[in-house]
């Protein structure tokens, strides 16, 4: 294919980078009926020799509910919370700080 021309160095480097002879030759038949560029052929070797992985299902809804973090009643404060903060504004002629 590469003799006669029909193929690119470039596109025969990018079909090496699978060791399988038949694989190679598969993917040459679809890089020359599709019309190909290099960096195509690249993508295609680089898909055709991931792992294929099985596909994650999806959780049923009710499987998404976390038992911890659904709301519920908290017992009473025994006092009031109270939040204290103390702060003073120093004003000069030149700026205005807060001091905590």
């Amino acid at each position: 294919m590469i003799a006669d021309g029909r193929l690119t160095a470039g596109h025969a480097r990018a079909l090496l980078a699978t060791p399988d002879r038949d694989l190679q030759e598969e993917l040459a038949d679809e890089v020359l009926n599709r019309g190909l560029s290099v960096r195509d052929v690249e993508q295609l070797v680089r898909d055709r020799m991931a792992p294929k992985l099985d596909p994650v299902p999806e959780p049923e809804p009710d499987a998404l509910v976390v038992p911890s973090l659904t709301p519920r009643p908290h017992p009473p404060l025994r006092e009031p919370a109270v939040l204290r903060t103390r702060r003073a504004v120093v004003r000069t002629s030149q700026h205005t700080r807060v001091r905590w």
